[in-house]
């Protein structure tokens, strides 16, 4: 390649000396001119270099590559491929499949059937072979294509098919399929019909269609010799009548003291707690009673100390108070006291008065039999003091004679002739605002006075006094010593204007003297048929051992009961009651227990049995008809139930639906 500063030699270089010296004699010849004719730079600045104008390309002197007059391909700047001597391959004029080889081009060598070109070698223009398994292996994916198959893609739908199997194409596990030899639906877990009980060898004990006796020995059923009824360990009574219990023999082990039929019954030994004696059952533990009615129960007393003692009254020749109680009363007044168990007791009472304590005090009065009580209950009245601790015993003529009762309680003060009531401030007797000496030495003045009229000094005792002048006086006169008290307004105190005992707020409503008196609401008696509480079982003489309010057993037998009556918890198919326990009524699902006397293998397994009258071999196979071979219905590739359900398989199908049509007619494929 020529260096770019050479410069070649044509016509135009060899032109370019020969004007360059055409000029410079030019300039010669003129020189002298100009010389002579002034400054030559002015007429020609191209004269000299040194001319103020001179350029050397106006003038010609210039680099003709810098002054744009010379060759391109000589300047420095030149293009190879414009000069002709650049790289053919890189000006474009070199052989294509040397400067930038395609293998894949013919002109080249290449073959476009080449993969790496983008050939097809199943191109039949290639050479290939479109349906071959190498260029299409799945020829059953496009049923419009060539290539399609019907014997070798759907060969189950064609029984002409050279690999037609009938077997095979029933679809399934084989041994769930009655057209292969393998079949053997119920040995195999697969099949819908398996079951292990119908296969050969198959344990009956397992199967639950052995002997129950031998397979799964039950000790408590009948059948094998048990007696399920009698044997405890079945769940049996041996007590129970049907097995000859004997509740009332206290020697048996079946002997129950709480067997209200028994005729030597005791609710004590039934129930020992109960009969536990009350806390006021001797006299050195007496329980203090007040006016008004007592509830008691003596059923499970004893009889105390004194002993044969009852003997300050008529006792028709029995000194002993039998089952008795004891009570203290402090009297409320100095008058009369009414003991009485006439009204609420039901049984012989007998009711003494002692003086002092247990066992030394004397016996004041008693009552065996009240005049005008019912049921030999008792009526006692005798004088007391007030303010005195008197001993009350309570007990029963017989041995047997006890029970719940009540007893009244009742004082009433002695009469008096002086009427009127005393003054607010009684031992004021000089009324001067106080009780003080002077009212002392009155009582002192007129110790031992009675009346009527009214001693000057009686002051005491209660509202009224006692119209004699005494000790209780001047008990008075002491605890009252000092300003007499002022007027006060508590109905429930004896002392104010306005006491009213039968005030709603001082308890009125149970003080028997109140014209609101509710004996029910305060004493609430349980023998007492007009209260709401009240409860005839717990009463003496009212308690049924049948009812059962009163906690009896109407089903007991010897109530009358019934044991075979369900509301009695008998069973009505019990073969002792004269039912049959096989019956629809007793045994609504005889199939449910393969142990049962009621089961019937052919009744309830008769798939199992050939031999049964029942058996269907269509019906026995399982599953719906139309999926059975054994079935006259079996239609395996039509019916929806079925897993080898294919409407493509069904007689009438549309091939086209089913992708086995003629592509031109189905789908306009690959038609001319």
């Amino acid at each position: 390649m020529p260096h770019a500063s050479a410069r070649p030699v044509g016509l135009l270089g060899l032109l370019r000396p020969m004007q360059f010296l055409m000029i410079l004699v030019a300039c010669c010849l003129v020189s002298p001119m100009v010389m002579a004719q002034g400054d030559p730079c002015d007429t020609d600045p191209c004269y000299d270099e040194s001319c103020p104008g001179y350029d050397p390309c106006e003038c010609g002197t210039g680099d003709p590559c810098e002054c744009g007059w010379g060759d391109p391909c000589e300047c420095g700047d030149a293009d190879p491929c414009d000069c002709g001597w650049g790289d053919p391959c890189e000006c474009g004029w070199g052989d294509p499949c040397e400067c930038d080889p395609d293998p894949c081009d013919p002109a080249c060598g290449g073959d476009p059937c080449d993969p790496a070109c983008g050939g097809d070698p199943c191109d039949p223009a290639c050479g290939g072979d479109p349906c071959s398994l190498e260029c299409n292996p799945d020829p059953c994916s496009d049923p419009s294509s060539e290539c399609y198959d019907e014997c070798e893609c759907t060969y189950c739908l064609y029984p002409d098919c050279p690999d037609y199997d009938e077997c095979e194409c029933f679809g399934g596990p084989l041994s769930c399929n009655p057209l292969c030899d393998e079949y053997d639906p119920y040995c195999s877990g697969e099949c819908p019909e398996y079951d292990p009980c119908q296969c050969p060898g198959a344990d009956p004990c397992d199967c639950g269609m052995g002997d129950p006796c031998e397979c799964d020995i039950d000790p408590c059923d009948p059948a094998c010799g048990g007696n399920p009824e009698c044997d405890p360990d079945c769940g049996g009574d041996p007590c129970s009548v049907g097995c000859g219990g004997d509740p009332c023999d206290a020697g048996s082990e079946c002997y129950d003291p709480c067997d209200t039929s028994c005729p030597d019954y005791d609710i004590c030994n039934c129930d020992p707690p109960l009969c536990v004696p009350p806390y006021n059952d001797d006299c050195d533990q007496p329980e203090a009673i007040y006016d008004g009615l007592t509830l008691f129960d003596t059923t499970y007393a004893t009889a105390g100390v004194p002993f044969n003692d009852f003997t300050a009254c008529t006792n028709l020749g029995n000194g002993i108070v039998h089952k008795d109680i004891w009570y203290t009363h402090e009297a409320t007044c100095t008058g009369t006291l009414v003991l009485t168990t006439c009204t609420g007791t039901y049984w012989d009472t007998r009711i003494a008065v002692y003086d002092g304590l247990c066992p030394t005090g004397t016996m004041l009065t008693c009552n065996d039999d009240g005049d005008g009580c019912n049921d030999y209950t008792s009526y006692l009245e005798m004088d007391v003091t007030a303010n005195t601790v008197y001993i009350i015993r309570l007990g029963g003529f017989g041995y047997n004679d006890a029970g719940v009762g009540r007893l009244w309680v009742e004082c009433t003060p002695a009469p008096s002739s002086c009427e009127d009531p005393l003054p607010d401030c009684p031992t004021d007797i000089d009324g001067n605002g106080s009780t003080d000496i002077l009212d002392l030495l009155a009582v002192l003045n007129d110790w031992g006075q009675s009346g009527p009229p009214r001693p000057a000094g009686d002051c005491s005792p209660g509202e009224f006094g006692d119209c004699v002048v005494d000790i209780f006086d001047l008990l008075a006169i002491i605890n009252a010593w000092g300003p007499c008290p002022v007027p006060c307004n508590d109905p429930c105190y004896a002392e104010c204007d306005n006491y009213d005992p039968c005030d709603e707020s001082c308890g009125g409503e149970c003080n028997p003297d109140c014209p609101d008196y509710d004996e029910c609401y305060c004493v609430g008696d349980p023998c007492n048929p007009d209260c709401p509480d009240y409860d005839e079982c717990a009463c003496i003489g009212g308690s049924d051992p049948c009812d059962p309010a009163c906690g009896g057993d109407p089903c007991d037998p010897a109530c009358g009961g019934e044991p075979c009556d369900p509301a009695c918890g008998g069973d009505p198919c019990d073969p002792a009651c004269g039912g049959d326990p096989c019956s629809l009524e007793c045994n609504p699902d005889p199939c449910s227990d393969p142990s049962s006397e009621c089961y019937d293998e052919c009744e309830c397994t008769y798939c199992l049995y050939p031999d049964c009258p029942d058996y269907d071999e269509c019906d026995c196979f399982g599953g719906p008809p139309s999926c059975n071979p054994l079935c006259d219905e079996y239609d395996p590739y039509c019916s929806g139930e079925c897993p080898e359900y294919d409407p493509c398989q069904c007689a009438g199908a549309d091939p086209c639906d089913c992708g086995i049509g003629d592509p031109c007619e189905c789908w306009g494929e690959g038609c001319p």
